[in-house]
């Protein structure tokens, strides 16, 4: 009876989401180069060039500079589920984590254009411009490379770390079902640039936005994909909530689009600007975006009733990965550290 419960609760929680009422959270004073939020988007970290990191614990409604961080061209970030682990990339030759208050630098002397993270921040991933992948498998403790050298610009994990998404200035999206390994080529064709990717918890619902507005989805881990719709204007960042069903795109100069049915059709959700980044909460109720120096925090507006899956949507999970990956990590540290994060944040947005 417990897990009926839990079934439709979480069935009518995933469903419900027909637009978001955005409103201006807080404004600062740096133009704002990457965002990245735990589960929840209660915790919130911002990125910008030449400065530190920005750090919030009550769902955007005010920053404070995380005082820990150093001031960099920090072009990108990632943080775990609860957000007790944060992963930086910089232009400007280092990489770096952060758990229980302190920044590690792991590979430096690298220009890197992308990062990504799993659910407990075991797997960690960054990609240098013009050469490899680097993932790491405990913690950020050890890193090797995907020995496979391309353009990449974008990177995102499923939230097991399992499968790792990747995409590549020059028209291609590769992916890993390896923990980061084994990186091999998915779609995409020349002369389009995927600016952002996205992808599921679970790994199955996978999606790609080209500098174009191209928009690419995969429904079955990437072995067959779609493209329901082009935008038509500069693209910057895209992102999904737990299921896939929800999507956010950021364009350039243009508006934020929002997508109900797993990226089938997209609608206009915000006025024109120029956003520079977006995430969304697990469940799609928040979500945060950049425009120039200001962070808008977006709530979902629901309906009275869950709506449906789509017609095109698998009915259940394929019952045998993509046959181009293999099944299991090289290796897997045995626990998670045991340390705790300093802070855990308590109070619900304004």
């Amino acid at each position: 009876m417990i897990e009926l419960w839990l079934l439709v609760f979480l069935t009518w929680h995933f469903c419900c989401v027909t637009s978001y009422q955005w409103s201006s959270s807080w404004t600062g004073t740096e133009a704002w180069q990457a965002c990245a939020c735990d589960d929840a988007c209660q915790n919130i970290a911002l990125a910008a060039y030449n400065s530190q990191i920005y750090l919030s614990s009550n769902y955007g409604n005010s920053f404070a500079i995380d005082t820990s961080s150093v001031s960099s061209l920090y072009s990108s970030l990632a943080m775990s589920s609860t957000g007790s682990y944060i992963l930086a990339g910089t232009l400007s030759g280092f990489l770096s984590y952060k758990y229980n208050g302190v920044w590690t630098s792991v590979l430096t002397s690298q220009m890197w254009t992308a990062v990504a993270c799993s659910g407990t921040g075991q797997y960690m991933a960054g990609a240098v411009s013009g050469s490899v992948v680097y993932y790491s498998s405990d913690y950020g403790t050890s890193w090797s490379n995907s020995a496979h050298t391309t353009g990449w610009s974008s990177l995102a994990y499923s939230t097991s770390g399992q499968y790792l998404i990747a995409g590549v200035r020059g028209g291609k999206v590769f992916a890993s079902s390896a923990y980061g390994a084994s990186i091999a080529f998915l779609t995409g064709s020349s002369g389009l640039i995927w600016e952002s990717v996205a992808i599921s918890s679970s790994g199955q619902n996978m999606v790609a936005l080209s500098n174009t507005g191209l928009v690419h989805c995969s429904a079955n881990y990437g072995s067959t994909w779609t493209t329901p719709v082009t935008f038509g204007v500069s693209s910057g960042t895209i992102a999904s909530d737990a299921t896939g069903q929800y999507l956010l795109a950021a364009t350039d100069s243009s508006y934020i689009y929002l997508s109900t049915d797993y990226g089938t059709t997209w609608s206009i959700d915000t006025p024109t600007s120029s956003w520079a980044s977006v995430v969304m909460s697990k469940d799609a109720s928040i979500a945060i975006a950049l425009s120039s120096t200001s962070v808008y925090r977006g709530t979902a507006a629901p309906t009275s009733q869950p709506s449906s899956q789509p017609t095109n949507q698998p009915s259940r999970q394929p019952s045998g990965q993509p046959t181009l990956y293999p099944t299991s990590p090289t290796s897997q540290p045995s626990r998670q550290p045991s340390g705790q994060p300093t802070c855990q944040p308590s109070s619900q947005p304004s």
